[in-house]
């Protein structure tokens, strides 16, 4: 979710590139869609997902970045 060069989308030998996550956080592939979890276990699949878990109240942050900029992250 942050770091790495996502700006690319592959490494120089074409391949995607891998992206980090931030500590407490997970990235897997499920049947082919991209999954990110949250330290509180909640299952997110989109951009759209994401940005509400992040900007609701009462969710899981940790490992972010304070004051939390949704899309760097």
């Amino acid at each position: 979710m942050n770091g790495g060069n996502e700006s690319s989308g592959a490494d120089r030998a074409g391949g995607p590139v891998a992206t980090s996550v931030p500590i407490g956080w997970q990235r897997c592939v499920r049947e082919g869609a991209v999954l990110y979890i949250s330290p509180s276990g909640t299952e997110l699949s989109s951009l759209e997902q994401t940005r509400s878990y992040l900007l609701s109240d009462g969710t899981c942050k940790c490992g972010l970045e304070c004051p939390l900029n949704v899309p760097k992250v």
